[in-house]
């Protein structure tokens, strides 16, 4: 069963069900960056897929506009550019969103209620936790504490994020918050080394985003503020040069510095420029939801995603179904002609050659009148045979012979079988009789049967003066 249920996971549901490309949105302020990424391959094993850039474009804002013609724009920069999926994953950075890491007893049953009972002294900030939603990461975990990172967004700005989507026209499957979701492109792609440190500087305005990975695993994250023009010098940074020590370095995002090694890279995440890296790891988690446990979707939105997909998955197995049925019938039907007009041809050749089935018809009569002639003289043959036979055997009898009894039997093989018996005076004359039978060519296998004393009921009714010696020969009639 746990097999059946890990196959089924790994099936590329959303391919299957006709979604084949997904919308990255990274929302920043005035400008937002584009990417639709395409999913090719791995029907049944989404981890397996690799990704094409269907599109990739950026829209530019007017500050003063509203969120409405903000959706507005973004919905005709979507119909110029003609994308034509609806699905989009995006992330909420607003001023109303805060993160950080925490560490907590393992022995807290609920992290959840633990986080609603601590957000005050969390955030450091008096605000009632009816006015926030939060989602959280572990990090790491052990026998004493928990280390999670802690994602905190008020109601409103969530609100409206949703609802800048909804007039877009579009149908958010993922909602995340800040540029976390552009280590996805890492992530998914297995760029992270297993057995190596690495760190992960993502740069946006005056800040950089800094996680380090370890052994393939998440080992830290930090958010380092710059002064305004140091971060044309980010490798150079004092703070991130500890952080970062001697492991590779890889630069993403809207500016970087220069490289202090050859360990360091510059990511293009499938060959857009560095500043789409947010955008396409948004899009890479709508394949891969496993990427980030982070999403402001609550369960009925979530849900209501997932009823659409398999809606259409369903459409698409019953047109499927029906497809081949009709598919079927129709090659029924077209073997079904075929077949028929093959036996009107045979029919038509047929006719044309009824003189010479009439024929071959009369000769067929007439050699099974033949083989019926043949087989009644065979018969025949056979029943002259036995009487010339009967007639020889009493002819060929010696005096001093007397025959009691002449029985004539049929076998399966169609030939008749002679039982001679009757008496004699000496054993001698038996023997000569003996072999004058075999001397006989309507005769064969002749076989003595027995001789001796006459049989009790079986003595001769004539009077002799001297004992009888009966015998019994058994032969076949020759045909």
């Amino acid at each position: 069963m746990k097999l059946i249920n890990r196959v089924f996971k790994n099936i590329n549901i959303k391919r299957i069900a006709g979604f084949h490309s997904i919308l990255g949105i990274d929302l920043n302020g005035a400008i937002v960056r584009i990417v639709e990424l395409s999913s090719i391959g791995g029907v049944f094993n989404r981890f397996h897929s690799y990704y094409k850039v269907v599109n990739c474009f950026s829209i530019e804002f007017n500050p003063t506009d509203n969120f409405v013609t903000k959706a507005e724009n973004l919905s005709k920069g979507l119909l110029a550019n003609k994308v034509k999926s609806k699905l989009a994953v995006s992330s909420i950075q607003s001023l109303g969103m805060r993160s950080l890491i925490t560490t907590l007893p393992s022995s807290v049953p609920n992290i959840d209620e633990w986080i609603r009972d601590h957000c005050e002294r969390l955030l450091k900030v008096p605000i009632s936790p009816r006015d926030l939603s939060f989602c959280y990461e572990v990090l790491s975990k052990d026998d004493s504490s928990i280390s999670i990172e802690i994602t905190f967004i008020r109601n409103f700005d969530l609100n409206e994020c949703k609802l800048f989507f909804k007039n877009a026209g579009l149908e958010l499957i993922a909602l995340g918050a800040g540029v976390r979701d552009a280590q996805n492109v890492l992530m998914g792609t297995n760029y992270v080394p297993t057995s190596e440190k690495m760190s992960f500087v993502y740069c946006r305005k005056d800040k950089a985003f800094l996680t380090t990975f370890e052994n393939g695993r998440i080992l830290s994250r930090q958010t380092i503020v710059f002064e305004p023009g140091e971060l044309s010098d980010v490798l150079l940074h004092e703070e991130i040069s500890s952080i970062v020590g001697d492991g590779g370095v890889m630069l993403a995002g809207e500016s970087s510095g220069g490289s202090k090694s050859s360990k360091d890279e510059m990511l293009r995440p499938f060959g857009l420029h560095s500043e789409y890296t947010l955008a396409a790891g948004l899009a890479m988690r709508g394949f891969l939801p496993e990427l980030s446990p982070v999403n402001f979707l609550d369960k009925t939105e979530q849900a209501h995603t997932e009823e659409k997909i398999y809606a259409s998955l369903f459409k698409r197995v019953v047109l499927a179904c029906g497809t081949i049925t009709i598919a079927l019938l129709l090659t029924q039907s077209l073997v079904s002609a075929y077949l028929q007009s093959k036996i009107q041809n045979l029919e038509y050749e047929i006719l044309a050659m009824g003189p010479s089935y009439t024929e071959v018809a009369a000769l067929e009569q007439r050699v099974n009148g033949l083989r019926m002639e043949t087989e009644d003289t065979r018969a025949l043959s056979r029943r002259s045979n036995v009487a010339r036979a009967l007639h020889e055997i009493a002819a060929i009898t010696p005096s001093g012979i007397w025959l009691g009894k002449v029985q004539l039997s049929k076998e399966e093989n169609l030939k008749y079988k002679i039982s001679i018996t009757g008496y004699s005076k000496e054993s001698t004359q038996i023997a000569e009789y003996l072999k004058l039978l075999e001397r006989n060519h309507l005769c064969s296998n002749v076989i003595l049967i027995r001789s001796g004393s006459p049989r009790e009921g079986q003595a001769p009714v004539r009077k002799v003066s001297s004992p009888e010696v009966s015998f019994e020969i058994k032969a076949v009639v020759n045909e």
